[in-house]
C-alpha cells in the first residue's frame, strides 16, 4: 500500500504504527523496516500496543 502511494503520488507518503498487536506480539521495528523499504518518507510510532489502547504508559524506549 505504502509502495503503490509513493509511486502514485509527489509528495511524501507517511505512516504511523503502534508498537504492536499486544506485548507478545511487538514488531514495531520489523513494520518500520518494511514501511521504509516501502518508500514511506517519515514514520510515527504510538508508544502502545492495541490491547492497550490509550491505557497504560507509554514506551518512550521502544520509540527511541
Amino acid at each position: 500500500c505504502i509502495a503503490a502511494m509513493a509511486d502514485a503520488v509527489d509528495v511524501p507518503v507517511t505512516a504511523k504504527i503502534r508498537l504492536g498487536w499486544d506485548d507478545d506480539s511487538r514488531n514495531a521495528v520489523t513494520v518500520s523496516r518494511a514501511l521504509a523499504a516501502a518508500g514511506a518518507a517519515a514514520l510515527t510510532v504510538h508508544g502502545r500496543t492495541r490491547e492497550q489502547g490509550y491505557s497504560g504508559q507509554a514506551d518512550w524506549r521502544a520509540i527511541a
